[in-house]
């Protein structure tokens, strides 16, 4: 995919909330601070639906579906983006769960 001026305007808002702000996960326990990090990906259109999910919903989750978001990042990103796309099922009733949640988290009127 190509980067056009609206891609590089949002990945800028997005690294500068994530990288110039470093109160904003500072407060997080250790572990959502740990998957926090984690969501930061090789894949830059991962980074656009996984930073501000996990940012705004993790503390959200039940216990099941955080479990399942900290094995979703275990897989490689192209898996994910591919669950994300619709392109592929997720393995797990848990990881499906999670993944419409992040659909669901980013397709919300802004």
């Amino acid at each position: 995919m190509a980067c056009d001026r609206a891609c590089r305007a949002r990945y800028t808002a997005l690294m500068s909330d994530n990288l110039q702000s470093p109160g904003a996960t500072r407060n997080l326990p250790p572990e959502q601070h740990r998957l926090y990090w984690h969501s930061r990906r090789g894949m830059l259109e991962l980074e656009f639906v996984l930073v501000p999910f996990v940012r705004e919903r993790l503390h959200e989750l039940p216990p099941t579906l955080y479990a399942a978001y900290a094995e979703l990042l275990e897989h490689e990103d192209w898996e994910i983006f591919d669950w994300i796309q619709g392109r592929e099922t997720p393995p797990t009733p848990a990881l499906a769960e999670v993944i419409a949640q992040i659909i669901a988290y980013n397709d919300r009127p802004r």
